[in-house]
């Protein structure tokens, strides 16, 4: 975990072992990822997730690649459209909402491995 990112979570106390949790997660998902910092942003490098921590409401917003309509939204943890077209947000504000967090992670990782191909009619 990079060290910078551990000092921005201490603005988030309650989350700062579940975000830790759920990045060193998302990293195991496509072999060679490693988390990048960005002018207001944390990257993963390749571009399948990215999250910045909002202080000021207490909470850290994920950006997940895949459009809403791919993902099994879990009702503890909803996930709105994002940025582009191609990405989904979800705002974790509590340890409760880690499973679903993971879910989201995951199947992102899973949507980028299979690019813009999925698509494509079979």
């Amino acid at each position: 975990m990079n060290h910078s990112l551990e000092g921005e979570l201490r603005a988030v106390p309650n989350l700062s072992i579940i975000v830790a949790a759920l990045v060193e997660f998302a990293l195991t998902r496509i072999p060679g990822t490693v988390l990048e910092r960005r002018p207001s942003v944390w990257v993963g490098s390749h571009n399948f997730f990215a999250l910045r921590v909002l202080s000021h409401k207490l909470c850290v917003r994920f950006s997940v690649y895949g459009q809403v309509r791919e993902f099994d939204i879990r009702p503890e943890l909803p996930l709105t459209g994002g940025r582009g077209g191609s990405y989904s947000e979800f705002r974790l504000s509590s340890p409760a909402q880690l499973l679903a967090g993971c879910v989201y992670l995951a199947k992102s990782a899973q949507l980028f491995g299979r690019g813009r191909s999925r698509f494509r009619a079979a």
